[in-house]
């Protein structure tokens, strides 16, 4: 699943669908046959659509979908007979008019993927794929989750935290499937976990299967994406903007104590494994 470039501060996709729905439009319909005139319309939409956007995403997520650069420039121009106005006002309108495109195409497969969906939502953190017994494709995680219908999801930073820790050449204590501690190796287990990802998802666009009934879905980030310092508040962010995305709770499973308590005060569920 690729989030979109912006997330809504609101639950509820139908809501922030009839808000982009409505901008968009009324962008489409702007009026005006001079230059005056079409500036008073695009002055009217912009500042009707900033007002409208603030109310379900945040405000640098509306000032990079109305308040841009060129919309200052608009919005202060002195004279109507002054300048090229007719072409700036349609090279604004046409890049507006092509971002709203983008984002309605997003958000309606949003709503049709999870508008009706009764999917129970599980995320390891990094640890459980490198530190537990089981590979994460050997653990019932529909047991873990108590639900039947239970995807597994794996955040991009999750996958290059993996990668980075091939070189791990430390080794840990697990208990084994016969309840006794026995070491692995970090890099070790990071490589197995690894291919084993990439075998289980080979298409990073499509839902995957697991062998114990559950799914198992990547999560990826935009190119806008700007990703944090920290690897485990990169991962509470990711799973809140999917919680608030497709209004399904999401709980972390993860042994560590901190990884615990920052999610819990994030709004998150915690499984133990």
């Amino acid at each position: 699943m690729l989030l979109p470039e912006f997330i809504p501060s609101v639950s509820g996709l139908s809501n922030v669908l009839l808000t982009l729905q409505t901008v968009d439009q009324n962008l489409r319909n702007l009026s005006g046959h001079s230059g005056s005139e079409r500036l008073q319309s695009y002055q009217r939409w912009s500042n009707e659509a900033a007002r409208s956007l603030g109310f379900v995403f945040d405000p640098a997520d509306v000032e990079r979908m109305v308040l841009t650069p060129r919309h200052w420039v608009l919005q202060g121009w002195a004279s109507p007979a002054a300048g090229d106005l007719n072409n700036l006002i349609d090279v604004e309108q046409t890049d507006r008019v092509r971002l709203f495109e983008r984002l309605l195409r997003q958000y309606q497969e949003l709503e049709m993927q999870w508008g009706s969906s009764e999917l129970t939502l599980v995320a390891p953190d990094t640890n459980v794929y490198l530190q537990t017994a089981d590979y994460f494709d050997e653990i019932d995680w529909c047991t873990v989750s108590g639900r039947v219908r239970t995807r597994v999801i794996v955040p991009i930073t999750v996958v290059k935290e993996i990668d980075k820790h091939k070189h791990t050449y430390k080794k840990v204590k697990v208990k084994n499937k016969e309840g006794k501690r026995e070491e692995v190796e970090i890099a070790t287990r990071a490589r197995s976990s690894a291919w084993r990802l990439r075998q289980t998802i080979a298409d990073p666009t499509k839902v995957a299967q697991l062998p114990l009934g559950a799914e198992m879905e990547l999560l990826l980030d935009p190119l806008t994406h700007r990703r944090m310092d920290d690897a485990d508040s990169e991962i509470i962010d990711r799973l809140l903007a999917l919680k608030q995305l497709t209004g399904h709770q999401v709980s972390v499973v993860t042994q560590d104590g901190n990884m615990q308590f920052v999610a819990k005060i994030n709004g998150l569920d915690v499984l133990p494994l």
